[in-house]
């Protein structure tokens, strides 16, 4: 919700109130997201062994795969994110890379 869904912490607190995932105000969805790591790392390490199979079987430039990451950037005396700039690159072409950056 937060990232993907461009919500902001407190919209993405309402949003999980409003489901009834939980009750939380805009620091705690902060405090969750600084600390879900070792469950991102869980959660990617059973979808790649899910796919592992597939990938074995595959014929050479049968995979699509891509790593995307994403920043925010800051300038001086700022009080917030001033850009946001996400990143992506497939593999296995050759290192290049596709940014987006936005006010």
């Amino acid at each position: 919700m937060y990232g993907p869904g461009h919500l902001s912490l407190r919209h993405a607190a309402v949003a999980a109130g409003d489901a009834g995932i939980a009750e939380l105000s805009d620091k705690g969805v902060l405090g969750r997201l600084r600390n879900m790591g070792d469950w991102l790392a869980y959660l990617s390490q059973r979808l790649l062994a899910e796919k592992r199979q597939d990938w074995q079987a595959a014929e050479p430039g049968q995979l699509d795969l891509a790593l995307v990451d994403g920043s925010v950037i800051c300038g001086p005396a700022s009080k917030g994110s001033d850009w946001r700039l996400h990143g992506s690159r497939r593999l296995p072409t050759p290192p290049q890379f596709f940014g987006r950056a936005w006010h």
